[in-house]
C-alpha cells in the first residue's frame, strides 16, 4: 500500500512539473543587428549576456553584420527587428522613404580618433594617400570625410577612400601597408600606441553632438509589435544600469565580443563608455541634426530631426520612475 500511495505521489509531481512548465510563457524570440565591433555597441551585449533580454520575456539573437547600410537593409528586408547603428546610414535610407527611427541613444557624440601609419606625422602628409573605411554610407566613411575636412585636407580630391572591412580589418590594411589612414572609435589598442601608429585627430574634444550609436527599428514594426519594443528597451536601459555598475563583469562580456584578451583596452572601454552612455538613453536631437547638417544639407531643410526619433519607450521608463529607481 505504501508503494502505491509512493508510485502516485512521484506520478503527481511529475504531471504537475510538466504543467508548471507549460504554463509558463515562452521567451519571444527576437532577432537584433549589431554594425560594428566596438565599445559602442557595448549595451546590446550586455543586455544579452548578463540575461536581462530573458528576463524580459525576450529569446534574443544578437547578429553581428559589417557595416550601417548593411544593417539598413537587413532591418528594411524583415531579417531583423532590432538594430543598434549609427546616425549617417540609418538617416540617409530615410531620406530615400525608408520608415527607419531611432528608439535609443547610446552614444551621442563622436568617440572617433584618426589614425595614421608611422610615416603620416602630419595632415599634409596625408595628401595622396589612402584611408580605409568600413564600406561607403557607412559610420566610417562620413566621419573620415570630417575628421579630413577639420584637418584641411579635401576628401574627395587629396585622399582615396577605400571599402577594406570593420574595425579589426582595417587595423590589419594599416599595419599591411594596404592603407595609410583610417578612423576608429576610442580606445586605441596599446600595441597600436606602442607600435608607433600617429594619432592625427581625436574628435571627441571637437564638443559635436552627433547620433552615433543607438536601436534603430522601423515603424511599422513598432505599429505591429509595440510590446517587443516596449520590453526590448527596457532591458536596454537595465543593461546601461548593469554597464554602470558592474564595470568587471561588464568587461568579461566585452571580451567575448571585442575578441580581445588585453585588459588594459578593455578597461579603458568600458570606462570610456560607460561614462558617456546616459542612464536615460534618449536619442539626441540635435545629434540628429549635426548628421542632416554635415552629411544631407540639401535636404536638411525640409525635415525636422524628430522625424527620425520615437522617444516613447524612454520617456515611459523614465516618467514611471523606472529609471530612477535603478540607481
Amino acid at each position: 500500500m505504501k508503494k502505491t500511495l509512493a508510485a502516485g505521489s512521484v506520478v503527481a509531481f511529475l504531471f504537475l512539473s510538466v504543467v508548471t512548465l507549460q504554463a509558463q510563457p515562452r521567451a519571444e524570440a527576437v532577432k537584433a543587428m549589431y554594425s560594428t565591433i566596438s565599445g559602442s555597441q557595448a549595451i546590446l551585449w550586455i543586455a544579452k549576456e548578463a540575461g536581462l533580454f530573458k528576463r524580459n520575456g525576450l529569446d534574443v539573437e544578437a547578429v553581428y553584420v559589417s557595416g550601417g547600410p548593411a544593417n539598413v537593409a537587413a532591418l528594411l528586408s524583415g531579417e531583423a527587428g532590432f538594430s543598434q547603428n549609427a546616425g549617417a546610414p540609418v538617416l540617409g535610407a530615410d531620406l530615400k522613404g525608408a520608415d527607419i527611427v531611432f528608439i535609443t541613444g547610446a552614444v551621442n557624440q563622436l568617440p572617433y580618433v584618426l589614425i595614421s601609419s608611422k610615416d603620416i606625422r602630419r595632415a599634409e602628409d596625408l595628401r595622396g594617400k589612402k584611408v580605409g573605411i568600413s564600406r561607403f554610407g557607412a559610420s566610417s566613411e562620413m566621419v573620415a570625410r570630417l575628421a579630413l575636412r577639420k584637418l584641411g585636407i579635401d576628401d574627395r580630391t587629396e585622399v582615396t577612400l577605400m571599402q577594406v572591412g570593420g574595425v579589426m580589418e582595417r587595423f590589419a590594411s594599416l599595419q599591411s601597408g594596404m592603407i595609410e589612414a583610417t578612423v576608429a572609435e576610442l580606445p586605441v589598442p596599446q600595441k597600436l600606441k606602442e607600435a608607433g601608429y600617429h594619432l592625427l585627430l581625436d574628435l571627441t574634444k571637437a564638443g559635436v553632438p552627433y547620433q552615433h550609436t543607438g536601436l534603430t527599428v522601423r515603424r511599422k514594426f513598432i505599429e505591429t509589435r509595440p510590446d517587443t519594443v516596449r520590453r526590448f528597451v527596457k532591458a536596454y536601459v537595465e543593461g546601461v544600469h548593469y554597464f554602470k555598475t558592474q564595470k568587471k563583469a561588464s568587461g568579461e562580456i566585452l571580451t567575448k565580443y571585442l575578441r580581445s584578451a588585453d585588459q588594459r583596452y578593455l578597461a579603458e572601454t568600458v570606462e570610456i563608455y560607460a561614462e558617456h552612455v546616459p542612464k536615460a538613453p534618449y536619442p539626441t536631437l540635435s545629434g540628429i541634426k549635426t548628421v542632416l547638417d554635415l552629411f544631407y544639407p540639401d535636404k536638411a531643410r525640409a525635415v525636422n530631426p524628430s522625424d527620425f526619433a520615437d522617444m516613447r519607450f524612454v520617456r515611459e521608463l523614465e516618467e514611471s520612475g523606472f529609471i530612477g529607481r535603478l540607481y
